[in-house]
């Protein structure tokens, strides 16, 4: 009797760590860089101990599963969410940070893509240390450009200033967010790509 009971107990505890193991992995697809498109699964976070993972897990349909980070990839999707490999460097000149896109500079990261067009607005997730969250900030990127311009200042909302210079080809959209009438990057972004030439 007691070889039974310790025999489902034994079985029910691997099952519930298969269980655990499986739960932070969904739906998704991975593009590589030869543009070869691999579905699957995908784990890009641990839910559990609130952190990122620089590497990527996969697992394709047939159960082989691959860790890959952003060097490997072109883009990957999951959750609906579509994450773009990014050449990225955050420096600092005194109280001003800077974020560049430019081939060879920094690392590549991966960087969620919100709104694509002639400016995207992409998002920098990180792993807050300090609350133990996952934080982001959104960047615009307009095309051909070689360094992000990040959109807001934490709390306090769209950074004004820094987007006034940064679309003064489009007057009426820098006058659109002083007034504040535009208070997201994305409505910032789909504005720039609808109405301004």
């Amino acid at each position: 009797m007691e070889k039974k009971v310790y025999l489902i107990t034994v079985i029910m505890l691997s099952t519930l760590q298969t269980a655990w193991s499986q739960k932070d992995y969904f739906p998704g697809y991975i593009v590589l860089n030869n543009r070869d498109t691999l579905y699957g699964e995908i784990q890009d976070r641990n839910i559990n101990k609130v952190r990122l993972y620089e590497k990527i897990r996969f697992r394709s349909a047939s159960g082989k599963r691959m860790k890959l980070s952003a060097s490997d990839l072109i883009s990957y999707s999951v959750n609906n969410k579509i994450f773009e490999s990014k050449w990225f460097d955050e420096h600092a000149n005194i109280f001003r940070f800077y974020y560049t896109h430019k081939i060879g500079t920094g690392e590549k990261t991966f960087l969620r893509l919100d709104t694509k067009g002639k400016v995207s607005v992409y998002t920098k997730e990180f792993t807050d240390g300090d609350c133990s969250t996952i934080d982001e900030f959104p960047l615009f990127l307009k095309e051909g450009d070689k360094y992000f311009q990040r959109a807001t200042q934490g709390v306090f909302g769209l950074k004004k200033k820094k987007l006034a210079s940064y679309f003064q080809d489009c007057p009426k959209l820098v006058s659109e967010i002083n007034q504040r009438s535009l208070k997201y990057a994305f409505e910032v972004a789909d504005y720039y790509n609808n109405k301004c030439e």
